[in-house]
């Protein structure tokens, strides 16, 4: 993965009704400072910033050029009042992707308009009552779940009604829509791995 990725910010301008890429902070160790853009057009705008898919963020500071200011958003974009809720794997948390705006979570809040709480944790989503219960204790619009990828097939089989069932017992009639697992390269030479994955569908 990528510096930028795991560690970086992702810098977007709504323009025109569209989140459009303004710029990334690319990391320099555990304290950074970086210009994520300069020379811009002097106009007031509404940012977003991405933080890192991977390492945490203890503090920011933002800086603006002399004369500049910053405020609350203007505008209810992208629209926070019920959000898409994803749980998941390291894909869905954003690995492999080379900026925080490319995770495909962050892709798809900016294509609904509408923010998305990512809940991806690599390589221990597997179906856990824990995580059930929080999504069950979550106000959501969909719920979209990446839940087939790390648990093994007898996992899945044993869990996954029950995993349901909670999430349905607070949320009767809220979409519950679900990602089948990615088909991995390993499976075209390794039968184990091609049996293991196979299993699961």
């Amino acid at each position: 993965m990528t510096d930028t990725g795991t560690k970086g910010l992702d810098l977007y301008a709504l323009v025109d009704g569209e989140w459009r890429h303004a710029g990334c902070a690319q990391p320099q160790g555990k304290k950074s400072e970086r210009t994520i853009i300069a020379n811009m057009d002097p106009i007031e705008r509404e940012y977003m910033i991405y933080l890192s898919l991977y390492d945490g963020v203890s503090s920011l500071e933002i800086g603006v050029d002399e004369g500049a200011t910053l405020d609350q958003p203007a505008v209810d974009r992208p629209k926070r009042e019920k959000p898409v809720v994803m749980y998941g794997t390291s894909i869905l948390q954003g690995g492999c992707a080379n900026r925080p705006g490319m995770a495909h979570t962050n892709i798809l809040g900016r294509r609904l308009d509408r923010e998305v709480i990512n809940l991806g944790f690599s390589g221990n989503s597997k179906l856990q009552p824990e995580f059930a219960r929080l999504l069950a204790d979550t106000q959501a619009d969909a719920f979209i779940l990446d839940a087939f990828s790390n648990p093994q097939a007898d996992v899945i089989y044993e869990k996954f009604d029950e995993f349901v069932d909670m999430i349905r017992s607070s949320h009767p009639e809220t979409p519950l829509i679900f990602l089948q697992t990615e088909r991995r390269e390993t499976r075209n030479f390794n039968r184990k791995s091609d049996e293991s994955e196979a299993a699961k569908q």
